[in-house]
């Protein structure tokens, strides 16, 4: 694996000075108005602090988007955990399937329902724990549900990213009541919400965009169709793409097994991760390629993962 750009009309492996020289130039003479920034969430926390660095506080990206969006948090809510779950007597899911994202989440609410806890679905279309649910409901029934919690004495509002303005409202109704657990999209997105990674994005109002997809294969691909065709595009990924087919210049990127770094996972703890193989031809890892550009836009030395601390915290 080498960086590859794209230049007079063919697309050619270049060295990482070059790649990083080129990605730098370009970033730096755009317009921030038109300037975008569209990552996965599957990143370390280092490489998303360096994003913040690079086109929050230095260049001033106005376009800026996370995949698969973020929770909304309900701040007059007492929050939940996993691990609270299973003392739960009811406990409603809304606008998240846990089963497909969140597997853990999914085995803690069976476990509490085997103890006793009623459960209740709502959102689009039943997931797989709508099978044990009492009921599950469309969005546009969720008071129906948040009704049927009226006699619980311990319930929790598990819920997700799909969530309408409506059903907002409604489930602001639990909040003096019920515990509320947030089960973000992705792996990392309380960092990259943190950190003011996520805004108002469009693709199709961008002249250079810089697009980290990691090991997003297929996930991100819809965004190619939404670029405007006079773009400059870098795509900072594992995996070739459609997203690639589009871009002027690729830099290489390692998987999660070929990287070390810290994650901040849905309950805002800290966890930290070891590469396991070294990195795949010249590939680097996600923190690595933004802090060489970070040096080569010339705002200093980059900072990798740090020694692991004595146990895990909760940053945010």
């Amino acid at each position: 694996l080498d960086p590859v750009l794209h230049e007079n009309g063919e697309r050619l492996p270049v060295s990482w000075e070059k790649a990083l020289a080129a990605a730098a130039e370009r970033l730096e003479k755009t317009d921030p108005r038109a300037l975008g920034l569209m990552t996965t969430t599957r990143v370390t926390n280092e490489a998303l602090k360096l994003m913040k660095r690079i086109f929050i506080t230095t260049l001033h990206a106005a376009q800026r988007g996370i995949s698969g969006g973020v929770c909304h948090r309900f701040p007059a809510a007492e929050g939940g955990r996993l691990a609270d779950l299973p003392a739960c007597d009811a406990i409603l899911v809304a606008g998240a399937d846990p089963s497909v994202d969140h597997p853990v989440a999914a085995f803690m609410i069976k476990r509490a329902v085997d103890h006793g806890a009623r459960l209740i679905t709502a959102g689009r279309r039943p997931g797989e724990l709508a099978a044990f649910a009492e009921m599950h409901v469309a969005p546009r029934e969720l008071e129906v549900a948040v009704d049927a919690l009226g006699a619980a004495a311990r319930p929790m509002v598990v819920y997700g990213s799909e969530l309408e303005r409506s059903d907002i409202r409604t489930l602001q109704r639990l909040t003096g009541r019920a515990r509320f657990l947030a089960l973000q999209p992705g792996v990392n997105t309380l960092t990259a919400s943190a950190l003011g990674v996520n805004a108002p994005f469009d693709p199709a109002g961008c002249d250079t965009l810089f697009i980290i997809a990691g090991e997003e294969n297929g996930t991100m691909d819809a965004l190619a169709a939404g670029i405007d065709p006079r773009a400059f595009v870098i795509v900072q990924t594992s995996y070739d793409s459609p997203l690639t087919d589009r871009a002027d210049l690729v830099l290489p990127m390692a998987s999660w097994l070929e990287r070390s770094g810290t994650l901040t996972n849905t309950e805002g703890v800290l966890v930290r991760a070891h590469a396991a193989l070294p990195p795949f031809g010249r590939s680097r890892p996600d923190w690595d390629i933004l802090g060489r550009l970070a040096e080569t836009l010339g705002m200093g030395d980059s900072t990798g993962p740090q020694p692991a601390g004595p146990r895990p915290h909760r940053p945010f």
